[in-house]
């Protein structure tokens, strides 16, 4: 059977909730239609908001033929296919075809560069839709040469319409009385946190429930609805989760890194992504200071990868709450930063010849290698070297604090510093 989403789906304009900015009356997409002329965009806006609704909406008003795939399962061959009927099509009948592309985020570079010309020529014209921000999603020469539309969350009582407008409009609510459904209506709302789709698919099956037990509805949709946990969109709070995972580690707030920990993980995030950031921070955020927090951190991923979820993620937690703890640094993140700027402002300077291994007879005679000093043949196994090229004489990108063990790492350089001098 059709799921109920899809037999309710608005037909026109009209019928589409909380984005009139971009289907009312002198708004973008509605002068499209109204000079049935589409051109290429993208569409931005979090899940079960509308955007293959307006997909459809527009292209069937303007008079255009559709195709639609979803770049989850679809590459470069799927799309050469609907190219080539596109411009045989055009031939024949004069008329131009849509090529709507959900999630078009997903597609990689390759994939995306492969649309290029064709969107260029006009062979088709693309909508693509996107729950994730198009400036990381879509590469930049695409992008470019996309409208972009932003579709507005919907909000609850945008929900409760749409659900009550279900109820009156589908055939399968015909014994259920809407007017009696309010506090279920709102339950569903809540729980679907803004997704049209993922809101009718709750009715749905709430009420295939009542048909299968018999039960009255009041007693059965606790069942149904109660006790699931609200969860994030991850295609939509994917990056702003994460941020605020990373900036609570960093300001040592515990309470607060464990709370964005266990929200990822109730939502469904990925446990390695959130190791692969814990990572990063180990080395960024604290690096020198305590030196044993990336190994925490390393050894955290391998119990997850021993035990598995749920019992492998209370290693996650510990790593969470050590690395908050931790005194923080960011001297290595710094000197990253300065080392780079300073190639880039040097170029490629030459390696000096005496610290090249003479590796063949002929570099021997070419002087590499030639009166290399080995530092453990001297006093504290340090002995003053030109180890950099020459232009590059007088740097200072290692500046360590005095915070955590990164004191003993400074009272050692300041140490080499001295008999360098002394020398």
């Amino acid at each position: 059977m059709i799921p109920l989403s899809e037999r309710v789906r608005p037909k026109e304009f009209s019928e589409i909730i909380n984005q009139v900015h971009l289907v009312g009356e002198g708004g973008p997409l509605f002068e499209m239609v109204k000079n049935k002329r589409i051109f290429s965009f993208v569409m931005w806006g979090p899940p079960g908001t509308g955007k293959t609704t307006i997909a459809r909406v527009i292209t069937k008003a303007s008079e255009y033929t559709l195709k639609q795939i979803s770049a989850t399962s679809s590459g470069i061959k799927d799309v050469k296919k609907i190219v080539d009927e596109a411009e045989l099509f055009k031939k024949m009948n004069g008329k131009d075809t849509v090529l709507f592309i959900d999630e078009i985020h997903r597609f990689n570079r390759a994939q995306q560069d492969f649309l290029l010309p064709y969107v260029e020529k006009g062979t088709v014209v693309l909508i693509g839709a996107t729950t994730q921000n198009p400036s990381f999603g879509i590469i930049p020469p695409l992008l470019s040469r996309l409208r972009l539309f932003v579709l507005k969350p919907l909000q609850k009582k945008d929900i409760i319409t749409i659900l009550k407008r279900a109820l009156h409009i589908d055939k399968v609510f015909s014994g259920f009385k809407p007017e009696k459904m309010d506090e279920i209506l709102e339950d569903i709302a809540d729980y679907s946190q803004g997704d049209a789709r993922k809101a009718l698919n709750m009715l749905e099956e709430l009420t295939n429930f009542v048909k299968d037990s018999g039960l009255p509805i009041k007693d059965v949709y606790k069942r149904v609805v109660a006790g699931k946990i609200l969860l994030y969109h991850r295609s939509e709070d994917h990056y702003t989760m994460i941020s605020a995972f990373h900036k609570s580690i960093r300001g040592s707030d515990v309470e607060a890194s464990v709370y964005y920990l266990r929200r990822m993980l109730l939502s469904g995030e990925d446990p390695y992504y959130i190791l692969r950031r814990m990572v990063r921070i180990a080395s960024e955020d604290i690096g020198l200071a305590d030196r044993i927090a990336l190994d925490i951190t390393l050894k955290a991923k391998e119990a997850y990868e021993f035990l598995g979820s749920p019992e492998g993620e209370l290693a996650i937690l510990e790593a969470v709450v050590y690395l908050s703890l931790a005194p923080k640094s960011n001297t290595l993140y710094k000197m990253e930063k300065d080392t780079d700027k300073l190639i880039k402002e040097t170029g490629n300077l030459k390696i000096p010849m005496h610290i090249i291994n003479a590796s063949t007879a002929l570099m021997k005679k070419l002087g590499y290698g030639k009166d290399y000093k080995y530092p453990h043949n001297f006093k504290g196994h340090v002995i003053k070297e030109d180890y950099l090229p020459q232009g590059i004489k007088h740097i200072s990108i290692f500046n360590p604090e005095d915070i955590g063990e990164e004191k003993d790492i400074k009272l050692r350089w300041e140490n080499i510093k001295r008999i360098l001098k002394d020398e």
